[in-house]
């Protein structure tokens, strides 16, 4: 593994939801400023750039022990102990936000406080990125995930309607009318509803932290979580989560399909 992850910047706190946390790490290059830092989070930490291959946030919906929680995150088990030790000090309880950042990316790291995060630098941390963080994977890193539909229509996988689709590590694109060299693809043309879904709406893969993310790729208001539109962003999503591709409502099933 790259010496890149030899080491962690930690950042723990609360978020007002996933979603903004998603949106404070997005990434957007402004051509014709090019100055403007490319993320909140870049811009918070007094930088330009950021290389967010390197960052992974998460979003805590049930915050459980800060031990057991960061040993299921990235190499977590060569750091968790020590990051504890520091929450301890801090006297914070319960947040329901971590975030990483490897590599000294950031040159000066702060404490973060904003509407919709409040994050205290924990510090950095000597991190093995050969150490066993995924020999017991937790529910929330399966190898492989399922789609519910919900909607009552006619979609296609493997040539047969069906109403779970099962992605593997190949991963997944949905939309209308187009095609993928990446991964397979869903065509939500079959449902045969006059929608607005783009050739490529939606990517479903697996990160290098061997997490599942699922991404808008289209910025058209098509794809929507919680109801609200979820343009050029991303979202790890938990168990039962659901969301929207135009009119087709879907769950996102990380433990197997509900029969």
């Amino acid at each position: 593994m790259a010496a890149e992850f030899e080491n962690v910047d930690i950042w723990v706190g609360f978020s007002r939801s996933e979603q903004s946390l998603q949106e404070y790490l997005h990434e957007n290059y402004d051509d014709e400023n090019p100055e403007t830092p490319v993320s909140c989070f870049a811009a918070d930490q007094g930088q330009q750039f950021c290389d967010h291959d390197f960052v992974s946030g998460s979003f805590l919906s049930m915050p459980g022990d800060f031990v057991t929680v960061c040993e299921r995150l990235p190499f977590g088990k060569s750091w968790a102990m020590a990051a504890n030790a520091a929450l301890d000090r801090s006297q914070m309880e319960s947040p329901n936000t971590v975030l990483l950042a490897f590599g000294k990316i950031i040159s000066e790291p702060r404490s973060i406080s904003g509407i919709n995060q409040k994050l205290s630098y924990l510090g950095r941390f000597d991190c093995d990125p050969n150490c066993d963080t995924l020999s017991r994977r937790p529910v929330e890193l399966p190898d492989y995930v399922h789609l519910q539909i919900l909607s009552d229509v006619p979609l296609l996988a493997a040539d047969s309607s069906t109403k779970t689709i099962r992605i593997d590590q190949k991963g997944m694109i949905l939309g209308c009318g187009g095609s993928s060299d990446e991964h397979p693809y869903l065509d939500l043309e079959a449902s045969g509803l006059d929608t607005k879904i783009a050739a490529c709406q939606v990517r479903i893969y697996r990160d290098q932290f061997h997490q599942w993310i699922l991404e808008d790729l289209a910025d058209n208001d098509e794809t929507r979580i919680n109801g609200r539109p979820f343009n050029l962003l991303k979202i790890f999503p938990g168990h039962d989560q659901p969301f929207s591709i135009g009119p087709i409502d879907f769950r996102w099933l990380s433990r197997g399909p509900i029969h």
